[in-house]
């Protein structure tokens, strides 16, 4: 019997591994909706990428609404509000950081620092 790494190495390189790989990549929102019941599905049935599955996100205080509906906002780094709708699921931009082309001139873009790679390749 081959190990998991094994396992995933021998299918990304098309060497016949003992059988198919399963890799979970479960979203928050699946997690939120089933829970307990998909943590027991996943340890029926472990996978072979190294998750560890321990928490059952939650959506956070004040952004569940009375009708049960989910509503939060939450600007990013370069300053682009996102609205979401559904707990887990992306988000949708609801305000840009600029109004136009023009004003984006006038945006202080952030400088990124480009490093080099463990070869010391750019």
């Amino acid at each position: 019997m081959i190990s998991c790494r094994e396992r995933i190495l021998s299918a990304l390189e098309f060497r016949n591994p003992d059988k198919i790989p399963v890799i979970y990549h479960p979203s928050p929102a699946g997690l939120h909706i089933h829970g307990q019941k998909l943590f027991d599905l996943f340890n029926e049935f472990p996978p072979d990428n190294q998750i560890n599955f321990d928490v059952i996100p939650k959506p956070a205080p004040g952004t569940v609404q009375a009708d049960g509906g989910y509503h939060e906002l939450k600007t990013d780094a370069w300053g682009t509000e996102w609205e979401y709708r559904i707990f887990g699921i992306q988000g949708h931009p609801s305000r840009y950081p600029f109004a136009n082309w023009a004003d984006a001139e006038k945006f202080g873009f952030r400088r990124l620092r480009i490093l080099p790679d463990k070869n010391g390749f750019y």
